[in-house]
Formats: C-alpha cells, structure tokens, sequence
C-alpha cells in the first residue's frame, strides 16, 4: 500500500493496493462509487481525535483525508477509533481513461460487454482496454479504434493485433464459441 498526492481530488491522497488477481474481480464493482465520512481516529501528535474520510471507487478504496497528519502510522492510536457517526455517501469521481472509452462505445457492443471486465494497460506507449481475461497475466484487449489485439507475455511479440473486429470477438466469447486454450496454443507454438 502507498499513499500519493492525488490531482482533482483536494485533501485527498490516492492510495494504491494491490490485490491477487481473483480478489481484486470478486470485490471490483464498476459504479460503486460513494464517500465515507464521519470516522475519527486519534492522533497522538496532535492529542485531539482527527477527522478520516475514504473515497471508494469501483467498491475499492482510492482515497484516504486524515485532517491534520502527515499520514505516519506512528502519529495515530489505532485502539481509539471512532465510528459513531459514520456516514456513506454517493461521490462522483471524474472519469478516468476507461470511463471514457466505454462511454464511447455503441450499445450494441455495450450490451455484450461485462463493464467490469475493462481496464486499461499501458504497454510500449500505447493504452490497451483489457475486454477478457486468457488467464495468468494475458488478456484480449482493443485500442482506441477498436482494433482487436493479444496480450501474451511470454510471447513475440507480446501485443499481436488479431484479424476480428471488436463485436465478433464479443459475441465468440458470449456464445461460448472462443476457446482461449487454443488461442493460448497458437501464440505460444507460432511464437508471434
């Protein structure tokens, strides 16, 4: 976990976590976005109880406000916490990258599309939007013109554009009819 000065969001720190790959899908919700405030805490610098406030983006924790700290552990009395006036509130973040891409896409591809899968890699320059995940760090991704592409590490080249337009590949995968072992074979035995 870090904590970073977070750009847009006054006060706040971005907090960064890394969750196993399972955990972060079982607890990721898109749209589950809200406030809470109302949570006290006791900070032994200051020997007076500091306000808390958490924002939660997609149901995971984003961004910690501690009034008066300076975000040490050690300046806290973690046995004194107080939350007898917890509230949780709807908060609108500003969209990021991903939100803009999806908002972007038609309908028809929005109505085959699980929202929750999407997420966006960063890889030679280029933004990929992950759609599917092939398992153990691979995926089927597009780019900004919809350009279907594979994203196998331990292969060359790792990102291999795919002669399938988007919604194809989409209704493969809804009807079951995309077999991700046989892809995952292709690359690997061709290498590229």
């Amino acid at each position: 976990m870090g904590l970073e000065n977070w750009k847009g969001y006054s006060g706040f720190k971005f907090v960064s976590l890394s969750y196993p790959g399972e955990t972060y899908h079982q607890y990721k919700k898109r749209g589950g976005n809200f406030k809470i405030s109302g949570i006290k805490v006791f900070s032994k610098s200051n020997r007076k109880f500091e306000d808390v406030e958490i924002l939660v983006r997609d149901n995971l924790v984003q961004g910690l406000k501690i009034s008066n700290s300076d975000y040490l552990l050690k300046e806290f009395d973690l046995e004194r916490i107080d939350t007898g006036n917890v509230i949780k509130s709807t908060f609108n973040f500003l969209p990021d990258d991903t939100d803009i891409f999806y908002n972007s896409l038609s309908q028809d591809i929005k109505d085959i599309l699980n929202v929750d899968d999407i997420f966006d890699i960063d890889f030679n320059d280029r933004t990929f939007y992950v759609f599917y995940d092939l398992e153990d760090g691979n995926y089927l991704a597009v780019d900004k013109n919809l350009k279907v592409y594979s994203l196998v590490h331990d292969s060359k080249p790792m990102a291999k554009g795919m002669k399938i337009p988007f919604i194809e590949i989409l209704n493969e995968i809804y009807n079951n009819q995309f077999d991700k072992e046989v892809h995952l074979k292709e690359r690997y035995r061709n290498n590229g």
